[in-house]
Protein backbone atom coordinates (compact mmCIF):
# COMPACT_ATOMS: atom_id res chain seq x y z
CA UNK A 1 0.00 0.00 0.00
CA UNK A 2 2.84 2.37 0.90
CA UNK A 3 4.48 1.66 -2.48
CA UNK A 4 1.37 2.64 -4.39
CA UNK A 5 0.50 5.82 -2.49
CA UNK A 6 3.96 7.25 -1.78
CA UNK A 7 5.13 7.20 -5.39
CA UNK A 8 2.02 8.91 -6.74
CA UNK A 9 1.81 11.53 -3.99
CA UNK A 10 5.50 12.40 -4.38
CA UNK A 11 4.84 12.96 -8.09
CA UNK A 12 1.87 15.22 -7.29
CA UNK A 13 4.00 17.25 -4.85
CA UNK A 14 6.79 17.50 -7.41
CA UNK A 15 4.45 18.67 -10.16
CA UNK A 16 2.70 21.18 -7.88
CA UNK A 17 6.08 22.48 -6.74
CA UNK A 18 7.09 23.10 -10.35
CA UNK A 19 3.96 25.22 -10.83
CA UNK A 20 4.68 27.14 -7.62
CA UNK A 21 8.25 28.11 -8.53
CA UNK A 22 7.47 28.97 -12.16
CA UNK A 23 4.86 31.75 -11.99
CA UNK A 24 5.67 32.90 -15.55
CA UNK A 25 4.69 29.59 -17.13
CA UNK A 26 2.57 29.90 -20.26
CA UNK A 27 -1.10 28.96 -20.15
CA UNK A 28 -0.52 25.78 -22.17
CA UNK A 29 2.25 24.60 -19.81
CA UNK A 30 0.06 25.30 -16.79
CA UNK A 31 -2.78 23.29 -18.34
CA UNK A 32 -0.42 20.38 -19.08
CA UNK A 33 0.93 20.43 -15.52
CA UNK A 34 -2.56 20.65 -14.01
CA UNK A 35 -3.70 17.74 -16.19
CA UNK A 36 -0.69 15.68 -15.08
CA UNK A 37 -1.42 16.49 -11.42
CA UNK A 38 -5.10 15.57 -11.80
CA UNK A 39 -4.27 12.29 -13.56
CA UNK A 40 -1.65 11.32 -11.01
CA UNK A 41 -3.92 12.19 -8.07
CA UNK A 42 -6.81 10.24 -9.60
CA UNK A 43 -4.58 7.19 -9.99
CA UNK A 44 -3.30 7.63 -6.42
CA UNK A 45 -6.90 7.46 -5.19
CA UNK A 46 -8.12 4.63 -7.40
CA UNK A 47 -5.25 2.14 -7.00
CA UNK A 48 -5.59 1.75 -3.19
CA UNK A 49 -9.36 1.35 -3.60
CA UNK A 50 -8.74 -1.53 -6.00
CA UNK A 51 -6.28 -3.14 -3.61
CA UNK A 52 -8.50 -2.66 -0.56
CA UNK A 53 -11.56 -3.79 -2.47
CA UNK A 54 -10.12 -7.23 -3.14
CA UNK A 55 -11.31 -8.99 0.06
CA UNK A 56 -14.93 -9.89 -0.70
CA UNK A 57 -17.35 -12.69 -0.01
CA UNK A 58 -16.68 -16.15 -1.42
CA UNK A 59 -19.15 -15.73 -4.24
CA UNK A 60 -18.40 -12.10 -5.08
CA UNK A 61 -15.31 -11.63 -7.24
CA UNK A 62 -13.58 -8.27 -7.14
CA UNK A 63 -11.81 -7.06 -10.26
CA UNK A 64 -8.07 -7.08 -9.70
CA UNK A 65 -5.92 -4.19 -10.88
CA UNK A 66 -3.43 -5.24 -13.56
CA UNK A 67 -0.12 -6.23 -12.01
CA UNK A 68 3.01 -4.35 -13.14
CA UNK A 69 4.89 -5.76 -16.13
CA UNK A 70 8.40 -5.11 -17.39
CA UNK A 71 7.12 -2.27 -19.57
CA UNK A 72 5.73 -0.63 -16.45
CA UNK A 73 9.25 -0.61 -14.97
CA UNK A 74 10.44 1.45 -17.94
CA UNK A 75 7.33 3.64 -17.72
CA UNK A 76 8.23 4.66 -14.16
CA UNK A 77 11.31 6.42 -15.51
CA UNK A 78 9.32 8.14 -18.25
CA UNK A 79 6.75 9.38 -15.71
CA UNK A 80 9.49 10.80 -13.51
CA UNK A 81 11.07 12.54 -16.51
CA UNK A 82 7.70 14.07 -17.41
CA UNK A 83 7.40 15.33 -13.83
CA UNK A 84 10.70 17.17 -14.18
CA UNK A 85 13.17 14.76 -12.58
CA UNK A 86 16.49 14.50 -14.41
CA UNK A 87 16.72 10.70 -14.58
CA UNK A 88 18.37 8.54 -17.23
CA UNK A 89 17.50 4.93 -17.99
CA UNK A 90 20.25 2.42 -18.80
CA UNK A 91 18.31 -0.66 -19.88
CA UNK A 92 20.44 -3.66 -20.84
CA UNK A 93 17.63 -6.21 -20.72
CA UNK A 94 17.08 -8.10 -23.99
CA UNK A 95 15.17 -11.17 -22.77
CA UNK A 96 11.53 -11.31 -21.65
CA UNK A 97 11.36 -10.81 -17.88
CA UNK A 98 9.06 -13.21 -15.99
CA UNK A 99 6.09 -11.44 -14.41
CA UNK A 100 6.97 -12.21 -10.76
CA UNK A 101 10.48 -10.84 -11.30
CA UNK A 102 9.09 -7.80 -13.16
CA UNK A 103 6.77 -7.03 -10.23
CA UNK A 104 9.66 -7.10 -7.76
CA UNK A 105 11.78 -4.93 -10.07
CA UNK A 106 8.88 -2.49 -10.43
CA UNK A 107 8.62 -2.02 -6.65
CA UNK A 108 12.38 -1.51 -6.29
CA UNK A 109 12.51 1.13 -9.04
CA UNK A 110 9.30 2.74 -7.78
CA UNK A 111 10.66 3.11 -4.25
CA UNK A 112 14.03 4.37 -5.45
CA UNK A 113 12.41 7.02 -7.63
CA UNK A 114 9.95 7.98 -4.88
CA UNK A 115 12.87 8.70 -2.55
CA UNK A 116 14.57 10.76 -5.26
CA UNK A 117 11.34 12.75 -5.78
CA UNK A 118 11.14 13.44 -2.04
CA UNK A 119 14.77 14.03 -1.12
CA UNK A 120 16.86 14.73 -4.22
CA UNK A 121 14.66 15.95 -7.06
CA UNK A 122 17.15 18.66 -8.08
CA UNK A 123 20.00 16.21 -8.68
CA UNK A 124 20.79 13.95 -11.62
CA UNK A 125 19.58 10.39 -11.23
CA UNK A 126 19.85 7.13 -13.11
CA UNK A 127 18.19 3.74 -13.25
CA UNK A 128 20.27 0.81 -14.52
CA UNK A 129 18.76 -2.58 -15.39
CA UNK A 130 21.19 -5.41 -16.16
CA UNK A 131 20.83 -9.19 -16.42
CA UNK A 132 19.74 -12.26 -18.29
CA UNK A 133 18.09 -15.62 -17.56
CA UNK A 134 20.25 -18.01 -15.58
CA UNK A 135 22.13 -15.22 -13.82
CA UNK A 136 20.79 -12.28 -11.80
CA UNK A 137 18.71 -9.22 -12.48
CA UNK A 138 20.62 -6.22 -11.13
CA UNK A 139 18.64 -3.04 -10.46
CA UNK A 140 20.44 0.17 -9.52
CA UNK A 141 18.59 3.39 -8.75
CA UNK A 142 20.92 6.21 -7.78
CA UNK A 143 21.26 9.96 -7.61
CA UNK A 144 23.96 12.50 -6.91
CA UNK A 145 23.86 13.30 -3.20
CA UNK A 146 22.18 16.71 -2.85
CA UNK A 147 24.14 19.48 -1.18
CA UNK A 148 22.08 21.31 1.41
CA UNK A 149 18.75 20.36 -0.16
CA UNK A 150 15.89 19.71 2.24
CA UNK A 151 12.29 18.74 1.71
CA UNK A 152 9.16 19.12 3.81
CA UNK A 153 7.91 15.71 2.68
CA UNK A 154 8.10 13.03 5.36
CA UNK A 155 10.81 10.43 4.92
CA UNK A 156 10.43 7.05 6.50
CA UNK A 157 12.34 3.82 5.98
CA UNK A 158 8.99 2.10 5.58
CA UNK A 159 9.29 1.90 1.79
CA UNK A 160 12.87 0.61 1.78
CA UNK A 161 11.96 -1.91 4.46
CA UNK A 162 9.07 -3.11 2.29
CA UNK A 163 11.22 -3.67 -0.78
CA UNK A 164 13.92 -5.36 1.32
CA UNK A 165 11.31 -7.91 2.38
CA UNK A 166 10.09 -8.32 -1.20
CA UNK A 167 13.59 -8.79 -2.64
CA UNK A 168 14.63 -11.21 0.11
CA UNK A 169 11.46 -13.23 -0.48
CA UNK A 170 12.49 -13.49 -4.15
CA UNK A 171 15.86 -14.93 -3.06
CA UNK A 172 17.80 -11.75 -3.67
CA UNK A 173 19.66 -9.10 -1.73
CA UNK A 174 19.42 -5.33 -1.54
CA UNK A 175 21.66 -2.55 -0.28
CA UNK A 176 21.07 1.17 0.05
CA UNK A 177 23.21 4.11 1.08
CA UNK A 178 25.93 6.54 -0.02
CA UNK A 179 28.60 5.35 -2.46
CA UNK A 180 32.28 6.30 -2.74
CA UNK A 181 31.59 8.40 -5.84
CA UNK A 182 29.16 10.79 -4.10
CA UNK A 183 25.86 9.13 -4.95
CA UNK A 184 23.03 7.54 -2.99
CA UNK A 185 22.24 4.14 -4.44
CA UNK A 186 19.62 1.46 -4.01
CA UNK A 187 20.96 -1.78 -5.52
CA UNK A 188 19.01 -5.02 -5.74
CA UNK A 189 20.36 -8.33 -7.04
CA UNK A 190 17.64 -10.91 -7.70
CA UNK A 191 18.04 -14.41 -9.18
CA UNK A 192 16.67 -14.68 -12.72
CA UNK A 193 15.69 -18.30 -13.32
CA UNK A 194 16.12 -19.89 -16.72
CA UNK A 195 12.80 -20.36 -18.50
CA UNK A 196 11.62 -23.98 -18.47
Amino acid sequence: MHDIVAHKISLVALQAGALEVNPDMGREQVQQSASLIRGTATTALSEPREVLGVPRGDEEQAPLAPQPTWEDVRRLVTTSQEAGVSVDLFDFIDDPVPDPLARTAFRVVQEGLTNIHKHAMHTRARVALIGEPGTDLVIEVSNVLPKGFTTDLPGARMGLSGIETRVTHAGGSITSGPTDDGRFEVRAVIPWPTAT
